[in-house]
C-alpha cells in the first residue's frame, strides 16, 4: 500500500466523553439542552456522546449543533443496552438525522446484534424502510471450502452466520429468516462484489467486517446509498487482514473524514458482552 493511500490515526475517538462536576442541571431540566459554551473546553464534534456527572446525578447526552441534548431511549425488539456504549449506539441507529452510523469495537460487543435488531424493527414492525440489506465481503478465514450449491442467495447464506444468529436471538425462527432471505423481498444478502452500479433507496444497509475494506471500496459503498436509506458500517480495527493496516483501512478513512459531520455518527464498543470466555479472549489472546 502506497503512503498516499494511508490515513493517519488521528480521528478514531471512542465517540464518548465524560464531563465531571457538571453544574448546569437547572438549565438541563428546564430547556432539555445546554450550550457547549457552558461546558469544559474540548474539541466537541457533531453526534459525540456525552456522559454528564455532577451533584450526585448522571445522565447521557449527545452533541447536536451548538448544544448537548438528551440521549433518546430506544429499545428495538425490546433489546435494552447492556452498557453505556450500547446505549449510545442505539441512539445513533434511532436518529433519523444520521445517515451513516459507524460501530467499531471488539468481538462480542453487540455491533451486529444491535444493528440487526434495529433493522428488523424498522422494516417489519414500523415499516419505515422497505428492506434490510446485509452486505459482506466474501473472503474466507482459512482455507477455501469449494463451491456451494444453489442459487445466489443459497450460496450467500453460509457467509451470513452472525446475522442469522442475531435474527434467531430476536425471535425469528430459522425457517422464516431463510424465506425472507431467499425471496429477497424484505431481507437481501448482498455480496460487496455486486454493489457496483446499485442505487439503494429506502433501505437499511448493514456492512460487516468493514475494517478489511480499503478506502476505495468504502467510497463505492457509501456512494451507492440513495434517498431514504441508512448505512451502518461494522468493524473491529484489531482484526485486520495481514495485507492491510489500521492506516490503510477504509474504516479508519471514513472515521476521519466523517468526524464532525452532522449526518455521520460513530461509537467504539470496546466491551465484549457475549460471555466471560469471549471477554477473556478479547483481553488476553
Amino acid at each position: 500500500m502506497y503512503l498516499k493511500d494511508k490515513t493517519p490515526l488521528d480521528a478514531p475517538h471512542s465517540g464518548i466523553v465524560v464531563i465531571e462536576d457538571f453544574d448546569q442541571w437547572d438549565m438541563w431540566y428546564a430547556e432539555k439542552r445546554v450550550s457547549l459554551d457552558l461546558l469544559p473546553k474540548y474539541d466537541y464534534y457533531q453526534n459525540l456522546g456525552i456522559v454528564v456527572k455532577g451533584a450526585g446525578c448522571k445522565t447521557h447526552a449527545i452533541v447536536k449543533g451548538t448544544d448537548i441534548v438528551p440521549l433518546q431511549i430506544y429499545h428495538p425488539h425490546n433489546v435494552k443496552p447492556k452498557n453505556t456504549e450500547q446505549a449510545f449506539a442505539l441512539n445513533l441507529l434511532w436518529d433519523d438525522s444520521i445517515d451513516l452510523v459507524i460501530l467499531s469495537g471488539s468481538a462480542g460487543s453487540g455491533k451486529t446484534f444491535l444493528s440487526i435488531a434495529h433493522g428488523m424493527e424498522q422494516v417489519f414492525e414500523r415499516k419505515k424502510y422497505k428492506k434490510l440489506i446485509i452486505a459482506k465481503s466474501m473472503t474466507p478465514v482459512g482455507r477455501e471450502i469449494g463451491f456451494l450449491k444453489g442459487d445466489l442467495q443459497d450460496k450467500i447464506i453460509p457467509w451470513m452466520g452472525s446475522f442469522m444468529d442475531s435474527m434467531n436471538q430476536l425471535g425469528y425462527n430459522q425457517k422464516d429468516v431463510t424465506e425472507y432471505i431467499i425471496d429477497a423481498k424484505y431481507v437481501e444478502l448482498l455480496p460487496l462484489t455486486f454493489i457496483q452500479g446499485r442505487s439503494i433507496t429506502d433501505s437499511i444497509v448493514v456492512v460487516d467486517e468493514a475494517q478489511n475494506l480499503d478506502k476505495n471500496i468504502i467510497k463505492q459503498i457509501v456512494t451507492r446509498i440513495g434517498v431514504g436509506s441508512k448505512l451502518i458500517l461494522l468493524g473491529d480495527l484489531t482484526q485486520i487482514f495481514e495485507d492491510m493496516s489500521e492506516e490503510s483501512s477504509g474504516l479508519t478513512h471514513v472515521l476521519n473524514k466523517g468526524l464532525n459531520t452532522e449526518f455521520v455518527g460513530h461509537t467504539i464498543m470496546a466491551k465484549s458482552v457475549r460471555s466471560d470466555l469471549a471477554s477473556w479472549a478479547v483481553r488476553n489472546l
